[in-house]
């Protein structure tokens, strides 16, 4: 694995120069990655929410707390979180051409925590279409993994009529770790 402080640290310093989108004027601070720097679980969300942007970590605001259960429950603790875009978006609105913009960032964060991984999460629809471009334009880099998709955590907390979707995505995730381990 590569220096993660000299990588993580360079995306950083990249990221916070960055003006290719809105997400710059409207964000705090950049918002890269949380979790352990060799993970078995890397779980891909849309964007930084105002909690997110606060603190400067991915997913410790109100869905942060739902996935966190989530992995307390499953027992998980060799993840890592990241996002398809480092700003929080004008008015907590993700658009495509955001992560369009930020793609770069994305594929930097993919070449460091993916190697290490065994399973790639996405974190709803958005997550989703990101990976699969991912896939597209540089399928080596992913090639490895085992992919399962999850409904967002945030679309549950809007919608509890999803609950039983959030639920049943974790329980066939659990159920692929413990088959392979």
């Amino acid at each position: 694995m590569t220096d993660y402080y000299e990588t993580i640290g360079n995306i950083k310093e990249r990221a916070e120069a960055c003006r290719a989108c809105p997400c710059a004027q409207s964000r705090s601070q950049v918002v890269l990655y949380r979790g352990t720097l060799e993970p078995r679980i890397l779980f891909v969300g849309q964007s930084p929410g105002s909690k997110e942007d606060e603190m400067g970590v991915p997913f410790v605001g109100p869905a942060g707390a739902l996935l966190e259960e989530a992995l307390i429950t499953c027992r998980i603790d060799s993840f890592g979180i990241i996002n398809i875009i480092n700003c929080f978006p004008p008015n907590n609105k993700y658009r495509d051409e955001f992560g369009v913009a930020c793609r770069p960032f994305l594929l930097d964060k993919l070449r460091i925590f993916a190697p290490a991984a065994k399973y790639l999460v996405m974190l709803g629809r958005d997550a989703q279409e990101a990976i699969r471009i991912v896939q597209t334009q540089q399928p080596q880099l992913l090639s490895h993994l085992n992919f399962h998709h999850i409904i967002h955590p945030a679309a549950v907390l809007r919608n509890r009529s999803w609950q039983s979707k959030w639920d049943e995505g974790w329980k066939h995730l659990k159920e692929r770790i413990d088959d392979s381990s």
